[in-house]
């Protein structure tokens, strides 16, 4: 499933062994981490979401 206003997703090596960090980008505000985590589908049971924050407004 997609996840309307995602423009792009960047997965790259994580600071710590076996983890990865996934920057999403978006065209609109307001994307929780529960909406995310459904979006992957089956897919979500690979995946643990550890944090999900927006930049500030004056990032």
């Amino acid at each position: 499933m997609k996840l309307p206003g995602v423009t792009a997703v960047k997965i790259e090596a994580g600071a710590k062994p076996k983890t990865q960090k996934v920057t999403v980008t978006t065209d609109k505000a307001g994307i929780t981490k529960e909406a995310a985590v459904k979006s992957l589908g089956k897919a979500a049971k690979k995946f643990v979401v550890k944090t999900w924050t927006e930049p500030s407004d004056d990032a």
